[in-house]
């Protein structure tokens, strides 16, 4: 038995009650089999979820060298600098770990994970006003980011540059974002340069959430 549930979980006592009556045909009520359990050196609680890899020090750097400037002119002058940050959104459903038992001093692991549903949401947040722009979309491609960026630099008029700062994801590295951004008569969109400023990798909307958090405090 704890050979089995070293290398299986079990949700709850009455399931190690069933495995054993199969395999052994030895017959246990749950609350005997928790008692059983717990002299055996196993306990009822929830594994340890395994956080995403981040690469604290390329964060600080960017924060430092990159996004404090950036935050610093978008407050001193909004109307002519005004800085989003950009991220796609997606009803997902993550993992959400339940108890088992664990043997005393064991630790068991949960990767966390994403799923998506059918609303896609493109959207930005403006600092330092905290306006929220959103933009529905099938996909999030290349040519969905050209129309995002344009739906943003269409809001300024008369703003000298319109800034984001946006992950590594694949759809804002586009070679049709790339393209649109180095076009004279695009990446300065009716007057206005669109400037974007990738985030380091990984954990990219992770930090976009944090940087927002810390930045309002």
């Amino acid at each position: 038995m704890a050979a089995e549930l070293s290398g299986r979980l079990y949700l709850t006592a009455k399931a190690v009650c069933g495995f054993v009556a199969t395999r052994f045909g030895l017959s246990y009520t749950p609350n005997t089999m928790a008692k059983l359990l717990s002299r055996v050196g196993f306990v009822w609680r929830a594994p340890k979820r395994l956080p995403a890899k981040a690469n604290a020090a390329a964060q600080q750097a960017f924060l430092a060298q990159t996004l404090a400037p950036l935050t610093a002119q978008a407050v001193a002058d909004p109307s002519a600098r005004p800085l989003y940050f950009e991220d796609a959104t997606h009803p997902a459903y993550d993992a959400h770990h339940a108890c088992g038992w664990i043997r005393r001093g064991e630790t068991r692991t949960l990767n966390s994970n994403h799923g998506r549903v059918n609303v896609t949401l493109n959207g930005a947040l403006r600092w330092p006003g905290r306006e929220v722009v959103t933009r529905e979309a099938k996909r999030i491609t290349g040519p969905e980011m050209v129309a995002f960026l344009q739906n943003l630099a269409a809001r300024h008029p008369k703003a000298e540059t319109v800034r984001g700062a946006l992950d590594s994801a694949t759809c804002n590295r586009a070679a049709t974002v790339r393209e649109w951004l180095a076009m004279p008569e695009a990446g300065k969109f009716i007057g206005r340069q669109v400037d974007c400023r990738l985030l380091c990798p990984p954990n990219l909307s992770v930090v976009v959430r944090k940087m927002v958090i810390a930045l309002g405090r």
